[in-house]
């Protein structure tokens, strides 16, 4: 036994936590830097997955109904890197894979938006590719497993998982946290779960087939999680959609769908829908590099006073230029904002065209405290109506991706003051979302179906009050108009970074240990958080304020210290290549000191 734990020893291993997009990246990363090591040395590299979705995690696991689509197009999707060492293997991207297996040809693959499920597989195809190009000095161990806690053992680590307590004999020598989502869910015992409140619907199929059919239900949030509640509660339950000439839908009920669902909601406004075939590349005026650069030079930057206002001028400058452009309208002397403001107004004494209002892009629905089914729905239709004709507001609607990986910048070096960092965390982070990163076109199209065939109720979306009776466990929402009782609550927000009670049971147990530490405030909040303390590359700053150079994080864990974790982006916040290469080294330095003793 002796001899096997020394044998095991000599081995150089790796962990990885978390095993969805951001996991299959890491884990590249790291096999084509040890591959361009040139070397015969062992090294494990261990792999730890909550499900046996492989690279495709939670959200983009293959089981998933088709239903559930992306919310952006083919095209943007593909899993190489142009970034050196080279990959191991030759992958072809997702819409070259479509043509590929699924006989699909013509420009609209590139434009349409794909199932999540379809998205899942083509990632588990590329982890089986770079898996069968390992060299042999490169094994591959699978955990299909939760991490619990993880403890420092002789400068080495150790981890604890539900299935098998602590793997005594398995020592990590690197650790790459990537745990998505999960991260930020708090673990509850089964005895004390509310089996009338749901409060994560992913898988749907599984999760939400507790809810009977003809129950009232309350859905809790007014995004893309809401719309794949409301799908897997209607067309999962043998609903059908049937397409009109004019392009809308109907929906014929099964009989199996709740009676009521009602939503609640801050704003109460819907997300944007999008299109691919008309996302369109918007050249920034205002919000360019040398705009970002200046503002890294200050020390603290209030997010309201000196960076919107510049965002603004943007959608401002976009808007109105689309709409120049739909009535050949040229600008003079369009070099200076207010060159550009004066030529606006030479167009509006001409043209009778709406005006630009952020209050109205920002708030349509400000003046209204309370909101009835029929007003969400007209807003709904508005909608469509402005991005299938792509009317002048949409290419407001293109401008924030423009602008996100520049404000990440802004973002991720702290310069925000902590009261405007809170201000965009809990406030316009929301609506730049919902006006730029909404559904696809075809599934707002069945919101609106679901409402006009009286299954969804937006009576209570806004400033409603919720409250759970303990003796019935039934939920009563009550505005100042309308009251009703419900049986079902579903949450459909996803828990994020900035509250401090989203914590999973590791995130709680490595702050525990002091392995990691959290931010500190000027003034502590009961609710907020600010995130843990990382390094720019994603390494762990324990309670002492040391680095731990051998525990890095990725993705959405980071949140907090970086904004807009894209899941399949390869370049956003990427923290992956750093650590391969760190790994490379310490590896080395590892097999020249054994080769030494």
């Amino acid at each position: 036994m002796d001899d096997i734990l020394l044998q095991d020893a000599e081995i150089y291993k790796v962990a990885i936590i978390g095993f969805g997009p951001k996991g299959l990246y890491a884990f590249e990363r790291l096999v084509a830097t040890i591959k361009n090591l040139n070397s015969s040395n062992q090294i494990e590299v261990h792999l730890f997955n909550r499900t046996r979705f492989l690279g495709a995690g939670d959200v983009y696991r293959n089981d998933q109904p088709e239903y559930l689509l992306m919310n952006y197009p083919n095209y943007k999707i593909d899993f190489n890197t142009s970034e050196g060492p080279k990959m191991i293997c030759s992958l072809p991207s997702f819409v070259d894979w479509l043509k590929q297996t699924q006989n699909t040809k013509g420009n609209s693959v590139a434009t349409s938006y794909a199932p999540r499920a379809t998205v899942g597989t083509y990632l588990t195809y590329c982890f089986t590719e770079i898996c069968n190009a390992l060299g042999t000095n490169i094994t591959v161990v699978t955990h299909e497993d939760t991490v619990l806690d993880v403890q420092i053992s002789e400068k080495k680590y150790m981890i604890k998982t539900v299935h098998k307590d602590w793997m005594l004999q398995e020592l990590f020598h690197h650790i790459m946290c990537t745990t998505g989502h999960f991260w930020f869910r708090p673990a509850q015992p089964k005895e004390l779960q509310n089996k009338s409140a749901i409060d994560f619907i992913y898988p749907v199929s599984e999760t939400l087939k507790t809810i009977p059919s003809q129950a009232s239900v309350i859905i809790k949030g007014f995004g893309l999680t809401f719309i794949d509640a409301v799908l897997a509660l209607s067309e999962g339950r043998g609903g059908t959609f049937k397409s009109n000439k004019n392009g809308s839908l109907n929906y014929s009920p099964s009989g199996n769908e709740p009676k009521e669902i009602a939503v609640i909601s801050r704003s109460g406004l819907p997300m944007i829908p999008r299109e691919a075939s008309s996302d369109q590349e918007v050249e920034l005026q205002f919000f360019t590099e040398s705009f970002v650069e200046k503002i890294l030079t200050c020390k603290q930057v209030d997010f309201k006073k000196s960076i919107l206002p510049v965002i603004l001028k943007e959608f401002y400058h976009a808007y109105y230029s689309k709409l120049f452009h739909s009535k050949n309208w040229k600008c003079e002397d369009p070099h200076t904002f207010e060159n550009f403001q004066n030529e606006v107004e030479k167009f509006h004494r001409i043209h009778e065209e709406e005006r630009f209002s952020w209050e109205l892009i920002e708030n349509y629905f400000h003046a209204n405290p309370l909101l009835t089914t029929e007003m969400v729905v007209q807003k709904i239709r508005e909608d469509i109506d402005v991005v299938t004709n792509q009317k002048a507001i949409t290419a407001v609607f293109n401008c924030w991706p423009k602008m996100s990986s520049l404000f990440n910048k802004i973002y991720s070096a702290a310069v925000l003051t902590s009261e405007s960092k809170k201000l965009f965390d809990r406030y316009y982070f929301g609506v730049f979302n919902r006006i730029s990163y909404g559904p696809p076109m075809q599934n707002m199209k069945k919101v609106l179906a679901l409402s006009e065939a009286g299954l969804l109720n937006f009576n209570f979306v806004k400033n409603a009050h919720l409250k759970q009776i303990d003796a019935s466990k039934e939920y009563v929402l009550t505005t100042e108009l309308n009251r009703s009782k419900f049986t079902y609550l579903i949450n459909a927000t996803i828990p994020r970074g900035t509250k401090k009670e989203n914590k999973s049971t590791l995130f709680e147990n490595l702050l525990s240990r002091g392995i990691l530490s959290e931010k500190k405030q000027q003034e502590p909040s009961k609710n907020d958080s600010l995130g843990i303390r990382l390094t720019e590359t994603g390494k762990a700053i324990n309670s002492e304020g040391k680095i731990v150079e051998t525990f890095t994080f990725y993705g959405t864990p980071t949140e907090g210290n970086t904004f807009d974790n894209d899941t399949l982006s390869r370049t956003r916040n990427n923290t992956a290549s750093a650590w391969a290469q760190n790994v490379a080294e310490e590896f080395n330095l590892f097999h020249t000191l054994k080769s030494k003793t």
